[in-house]
């Protein structure tokens, strides 16, 4: 399995996941979304395989601030 992670460097839960992966064993790809991201095509593709690997596709609502 290839393991790809979205990072925001500057964001705390970014890093405690990354960190999580790296510590699993695991050596993923990592893209700084910020510096580089994704194109319509690719978020397309990505919400595409949300759909398929979660069930419908819907994503946990942001806490009020």
């Amino acid at each position: 399995m290839s393991v790809t992670i979205y990072h925001n460097p500057a964001c705390g839960t970014s890093r405690n996941t990354l960190a999580m992966i790296r510590q699993s064993g695991e050596q993923p790809e990592v893209i700084e979304y910020l510096k580089n991201p994704p194109d319509r095509a690719r978020l397309i593709e990505l919400i595409r395989a949300i759909r398929t690997d979660q069930g419908d596709g819907n994503f946990r609502p942001r806490a009020a601030a």
